[in-house]
């Protein structure tokens, strides 16, 4: 453009025209006021300076004609260049605060540029690291292979992201994130990676720590039902066809007693306890489990045959005969046990599982403390005890109950001390069912309240015919269940119904087992007080077979320990059975209660009691439950028999 210096426009070329058109009208039209000022601030009017023009910038620079009062203008559009510079400075400012670790390298792995964040995250600055490789971060967490397969990406696909394990400048590994991308100039044929990670190991830490937490046991830090199942899938899945496969159920008896009276925290202590008993029987590759409250599991992989599963077995059982010391108490548990083998007995978790645990319930039953392994018979039981459930609702109804009494025998002079009324199930087409058969389903499903009270009222009608015959007829042992006993109208209704049926409290002796203190122990000691009060006497029965604990039996209201059968069968062989029978006559002693012996059936166990000092003794040596007609006939001869077979025992 060719000016004159008032600024008249003297020429035009075409760029000038195409380009700044817009600020002139044509041929002697004058500049705008803003490049005279500028033009002005130049020494001589020669020069150069830049000016924004409605949305552009232009570099101008100012000629003079030599020779004559014109000046060349030269306009160079720096728009371009501005937002070039203007970017640019955005990402330099990007590229070095971002929080993630940026570095680019040469198409040998040769860093060239890093940000800030690469040497918070490393530890490296910039001086250390321009240059090198970035072989420089590796660690031994990746193998050769895998840094070739993430090369041949690049360079196939020009993109490569993933988890990357790397090591810091002071030697720590930490785990990162990593994505690496390439960028081909094709003016200068030159290739280069930009490569941009942030550190996730907290990440991955804490995700670690909720996995865990998912898949483990608060409290044993044991893997839960639900990480068992899976790791049981897994097993059974990579199981080599020639070895066995067991699956253990493991249930703490009567752990509730534990928990409510000796405490929350020392029943945690417990369980801790048993699950370190349990990991130190098995081997590094088996999996021990807690699935519930106080039920555990064991998986034993790739065995031979059962007599490897046998012994792992028995030395748990070694270990858990021996009692553990746990904030002054001494416990002893009693470990119910159920084994499933596979591919005998299954060959999924589902099977297995529910099998072990029908063996461990299915020996509870039997005696607790046991182990049994699975049999068919087991599953028809199961389905015989769901038919039972049915027809138990019927038989109250049906009168299919009966009640029969079984003596019990005075050690001192042999005569008769009273009875225990034994409940009895006459089933339609199945004949007489044993009580330890269908008194759990009554527990289980709620029936034991009723059939509760109608043992009491057919033990008050019997009482009552026995007065007939004695005026002062011996106390009568009436076993209460715990859910019975915990009922919240138990006192007031035993109180009705003899009432109702004119029989004296003190005929009634109320038989509990020691596993009834679990429900609530100062609930139980206020229900205790309150029975002996109004005149019942008050057993423990089965002692011995729960978790004894002396503390809460001197705080217990009771008359007399019935000292449990399975002492009394192998008390002969002058055992371990007969020492507990001789520390429970003592402890009986020391508290002033009197003791029964359960079960006795031969001569040389009733000599050994008598000689231990038992009070009682019960047991088909001297009788048989007898229905209520042979009873009052037992009674009419006033137990003669009985003594003389006393006498020569």
């Amino acid at each position: 453009m060719r000016i004159s210096t008032a600024g008249e426009v003297l020429f035009l070329n075409q760029a000038a025209q195409e380009q700044i058109f817009d600020l002139m009208v044509d041929h002697g039209s004058y500049i705008e006021t803003n490049i005279l000022e500028k033009m002005g601030e130049l020494e001589d009017m020669e020069g150069r300076f830049n000016l924004a023009m409605g949305d552009k910038s232009y570099q101008i620079v100012v000629t003079p004609m030599q020779q004559s009062s014109e000046l060349f203008l030269h306009f160079h559009d720096l728009t371009m260049e501005y937002s070039y510079q203007t970017l640019q400075s955005i990402w330099e400012n990007v590229f070095d605060s971002t929080l993630e670790g940026f570095a680019v390298t040469d198409d040998q792995g040769i860093i060239e540029e890093i940000n800030s964040s690469f040497s918070r995250i490393t530890g490296y600055s910039k001086e250390e690291v321009i240059g090198l490789e970035t072989k420089l971060l590796r660690s031994d967490r990746h193998d050769h292979q895998f840094f070739e397969n993430m090369w041949n990406q690049l360079h196939e696909m020009g993109h490569w992201q993933g988890e990357v394990w790397n090591r810091k400048k002071d030697g720590e590994v930490y785990q990162e994130w990593l994505s690496i991308s390439s960028f081909h100039n094709r003016q200068s044929d030159e290739t280069k990676y930009v490569a941009i990670f942030h550190d996730i190991t907290d990440i991955r830490q804490k995700e670690e720590e909720l996995n865990h937490i998912i898949h483990h046991d608060i409290l044993t830090d044991l893997p839960n039902r639900n990480s068992f199942y899976e790791e049981l899938s897994t097993a059974l899945h990579t199981r080599d066809s020639n070895t066995i496969l067991a699956v253990i159920i493991l249930d703490l008896d009567n752990f509730t007693m534990i928990y409510n009276y000796l405490g929350s925290a020392l029943g945690d202590d417990f369980l801790q306890y048993l699950s370190e008993v349990f990991k130190s029987v098995t081997r590094v590759d088996d999996i021990v489990a807690r699935l519930g409250s106080a039920e555990f599991a064991i998986c034993i992989r790739s065995i031979e045959n059962f007599v490897v599963c046998q012994r792992m077995i028995n030395r748990l059982q070694d270990k858990l005969d021996n009692s553990v010391e746990l904030a002054g108490h001494s416990l002893t548990p009693f470990i119910n046990i159920g084994i499933s083998l596979c591919p005998k007995d299954g060959d999924t978790p589902e099977l297995l599982i529910r099998r072990a645990r029908l063996a461990m319930q299915h020996g509870r039953q039997i005696r607790k403390g046991s182990h049994l392994y699975f049999e068919p018979s087991m599953e028809k039981n199961q389905l015989d005890r769901f038919d039972a459930d049915i027809s138990l609702k019927a038989a109250l109804k049906n009168n299919e109950f009966v009640m029969e009494y079984q003596p019990l025998s005075s050690f001192i002079d042999g005569v008769i001390h009273g009875f225990e009324a034994l409940i009895r199930w006459d089933r339609p087409s199945k004949g007489r069912i044993s009580p330890t058969q269908f008194i759990p389903v009554l527990e289980e499903n709620g029936m034991i309240l009723e059939v509760g009270e109608w043992i009491l009222k057919e033990v008050c009608q019997f009482i009552s015919q026995l007065r007939m015959i004695d005026p002062f007829p011996f106390k009568i042992g009436v076993n209460i269940s715990a859910r019975q006993f915990a009922s919240a109208n138990f006192v007031d209704r035993l109180l009705y119904i003899c009432e109702t049926y004119k029989v004296p409290s003190h005929f009634i002796d109320l038989e509990i087992t020691e596993n009834i203190a679990a429900l609530d122990l100062e609930g139980v000691i206020d229900t205790l007080s309150s029975l002996r009060k109004y005149g019942f006497s008050i057993s423990i029965d089965d002692f011995g077979t729960g978790y004894s604990s002396l503390s809460y039996l001197k705080e217990l209201p009771f008359d007399i320990l019935k000292i449990d059968r399975s002492f009394i069968a192998p008390i002969e062989e002058k055992g371990t059975s007969l020492a507990i029978v001789r520390s429970v006559v003592t402890l009986a002693k020391s508290l002033g209660k009197k003791t029964v012996a359960e079960g006795v059936e031969t001569k040389m166990q009733s000599r050994i009691c008598r000689e231990e000092g038992c009070d009682i003794l019960q047991g088909f040596l001297y009788s048989v439950p007898l229905s209520i007609e042979d009873a009052l006939d037992f009674v009419k001869i006033k137990s003669k028999d009985l003594k003389n077979l006393n006498q020569d025992s």
